[in-house]
Order: structure tokens, then sequence, then C-alpha cells
């Protein structure tokens, strides 16, 4: 794979801080007009991660793991899990939050991010928050 101009000199660290910026903004327009995840409250929403970014680096980006939560749970509450886990099994079904723990157990063989890997990444987002944008306009 060719690395496009704009990633070829930005750093491991700058990718995976360009993908969290990506992927936040996806779950951000995904999530619009939501209630939190975690207390039910209509409030602006942050991306929060049910599995902590920090400690499942294999599932920090992926989008079942991320869910629109208000300030007060993801920042005040560190993440207020027990109710996170009620409000996905509510709009999600217990089958979605089975498959979330399954995909957080999965991290045998992971050497972590890479440099094609993040781009890949990014792109993707960049090409769903696109997506996102034109379907919240019709």
């Amino acid at each position: 794979m060719k690395i496009p101009e704009t990633y070829k000199n930005k750093s491991l660290s700058e990718l995976k801080n360009l993908a969290t910026k990506w992927t936040n903004k996806v779950v951000r327009k995904r999530d619009e007009g939501k209630k939190c995840i975690s207390c039910g409250q209509y409030k602006t929403l942050e991306a929060g991660h049910f599995y902590s970014a920090g400690h499942h680096d294999h599932i920090r980006y992926l989008l079942d793991n991320i869910h629109g939560q208000c300030t007060r749970c993801n920042r005040h509450l560190h993440g207020n899990l027990i109710e996170y886990r009620r409000g996905l099994v509510v709009r999600f079904g217990e089958d979605f939050v089975a498959s979330l723990d399954l995909k957080k157990q999965n991290s045998k063989g992971w050497n972590g991010w890479d440099r094609f890997s993040l781009i890949i990444l990014i792109q993707e987002m960049q090409q769903k928050f696109k997506e996102l944008n034109k379907s919240f306009q019709l």
C-alpha cells in the first residue's frame, strides 16, 4: 500500500490521535439526538468507551465499544459502567453485549496498531463520517 502524502510524515502517535479524532466524530454524529447510553439524559454527548481504550487497545476504535455518553457519566463517573452495560442491553440486546465481551477477550496475537492499519482506519472513519452527514441532511 502506498501511503498518502497527508500521512507520510506523521508519527504513530499522531496517527493514533487522528484515528481517535475521526472515530469520536463518527460516534458523536451517529448518536446525535440519542440519550446518554448510561444515564438516559439528553445532553451533549462525548464518545465514551465501554471497555477502556487504555486497557483494551485492540478494540479502542471499535464502534460497537463506543457510544454517546454525557460528560458526567464519561468523565466524572469513569464511564458509569454498570449503567452503560444496562443501556447497551436495552438499546441492542444481550447478544450484542455478549459479542462485545468476546471481542474484548479476543486479543490473542494482538501486536498493536501499525501505520498502515491506522491510515486505513482513519480513511474508513472519514468516509463513515461523510456518509452519516449525508444521511442526516436528507
